[in-house]
């Protein structure tokens, strides 16, 4: 076994997080490990939070960066669902994740897909990145999807 890394070179972040709407709802999915590198640091780690009882963050990047802001996100919703004793939308939880990743872009290194279900809209999954726009579709995949999957995922047809 060749026992050569090259230290210096730019890390590779690795992550694989989807979300995919459907009929009655929102399936999001993570992969499970944490790697830095060459070095995986964590082979179970959780990439999936939950904001509130029906809306989750799938979270890649630095797994800092992206646990502050759901750990802020899940705080300002709390706040809000006692002040109009009603839950969250899911848009909502995507503005504030895209409101707090927004005007901290300069100190962040995350992706995040927000997902839920509200009865207002049902199943949604809003992605952002750091242009401030987000994005609302029926499916999304960040970084590093397998082309089997890839080409499954992406094939023409209805998801029910």
């Amino acid at each position: 076994m060749d026992q050569n890394f090259d230290l210096s070179a730019p890390h590779s972040m690795g992550t694989t997080i989807i979300g995919v709407t459907y009929n009655g709802g929102v399936v999001l999915g993570a992969d499970s490990r944490t790697s830095a590198g060459v070095y995986v640091a964590n082979r179970a780690s959780d990439k999936i939070t939950q904001l509130t009882d029906n809306v989750y963050v799938c979270r890649s990047g630095s797994a800092a960066d992206s646990q502050v802001v759901s750990d802020y996100v899940r705080y300002f919703l709390h706040q809000h669902t006692i002040q109009l004793g009603q839950p969250a939308t899911v848009k909502v939880a995507a503005n504030l994740v895209r409101l707090l990743s927004y005007n901290n872009k300069n100190f962040l290194e995350t992706g995040l897909i927000v997902g839920g279900w509200d009865k207002y809209e049902g199943g949604q999954i809003l992605e952002f990145h750091l242009v401030e726009q987000l994005y609302n579709n029926l499916l999304l995949l960040e970084d590093l999807v397998p082309v089997t999957c890839m080409g499954f995922l992406t094939r023409p047809g209805k998801m029910e």
